[in-house]
């Protein structure tokens, strides 16, 4: 095992990961300058420290914490009524945006398996050492 271990290394693979995954969201419009970051940060990454198990449960956080983010900034969804709408003069209607739900979903899902899945090995690691 090389390079620094622990929370402060799942933090950096998460955050690459989270990058990455912003890029590949956005990748019609902020994606295009996301992604050079995303790539120097999981070489930073892979060269400072380890890879098992903070690289694959720092790729779920980062992730699922991306997918969060999508969920906040859609919180304000309106679904459109079915049909034609006839509005009278002066009145607004607004509606669109994604579901967040969904994200909302698997934003959790992801960052607890990720965050529980580095708790689960960490103790499983620490015991076998131990004994």
């Amino acid at each position: 095992m090389r390079g620094s271990a622990g929370w402060p290394a799942l933090g950096e693979w998460a955050l690459a990961f989270g990058l990455l995954a912003l890029a590949g969201i956005g990748a019609m419009s902020i994606g295009i300058f996301v992604f050079p970051f995303a790539i120097v940060a999981l070489v930073l990454a892979a060269r400072r420290d380890r890879g098992w198990p903070e690289a694959p449960t720092g790729a779920l956080v980062g992730f699922g914490s991306i997918c969060l983010f999508v969920a906040f900034r859609n919180r304000a969804y309106s679904p459109c009524p079915p049909g034609p709408m006839r509005l009278a003069h002066g009145q607004h209607f607004s509606c669109g945006g994604f579901d967040p739900v969904p994200w909302l979903t698997i934003g959790i899902l992801l960052t607890v398996a990720g965050i529980g899945g580095y708790i689960a090995i960490r103790r499983t690691h620490l015991a076998a050492a131990a004994t």
